[in-house]
């Protein structure tokens, strides 16, 4: 709700990763009820340490709690923290999945890409005597199948975000 050159925030969200350790979070709000779907959302940058910003972990059955519920109460934001236009939310919700989307297993380098090379998984299979488990050389072509995937179809998406496109994820094309 609008209030004045402010915002007021009321809401709450559940599963958010790491929220305990933001200084920064992104919040997607309704601001025309009237709007159909998504329509009406505007996105607005919420400082996590403003009052009426609650963090409550959850609990996992290991004990840690990487993931919170975000309570927002009577929050007041500034309208220079909003992101885009009013109600122009989705377009900066669809941008952010896209860049994210983009980070994640695009470039195939790093600790974790390398560990999934087919070069280091057939080294350790040999070091570890499992190199003739049938079952096990199938899961981790499968392993290797997804990250390919994965790895083409964040090229494609940021190759669409560099041409200027805010597109929403896609499946593989049906030409």
């Amino acid at each position: 709700m609008r209030a004045g050159d402010h915002w007021v925030l009321n809401g709450q969200k559940v599963w958010t990763s790491v929220a305990q350790h933001s200084q920064i979070g992104l919040a997607l709000a309704r601001t025309n009820p009237d709007a159909p779907k998504h329509r009406g959302i505007t996105a607005f940058l919420v400082p996590m340490d403003a009052p009426g910003v609650e963090v409550r972990p959850l609990r996992q059955m290991t004990g840690g709690a990487d993931f919170n519920e975000v309570f927002l109460t009577d929050v007041r934001i500034p309208d220079d923290h909003r992101l885009g236009e009013v109600d122009g939310g989705w377009t900066v919700a669809l941008t952010t999945l896209m860049n994210e989307r983009a980070t994640v297993g695009s470039e195939g380098v790093g600790p974790v890409a390398a560990a999934l090379s087919p070069d280091h998984l057939t080294a350790l299979m040999r070091a570890t005597w499992t190199w003739d488990d049938r079952a096990l050389r199938a899961r981790l072509a499968e392993l290797l199948v997804d990250a390919l995937a994965t790895q083409y179809l964040n090229t494609r998406a940021l190759r669409g975000l560099r041409a200027g496109g805010t597109r929403a994820p896609r499946g593989p094309s049906r030409s």
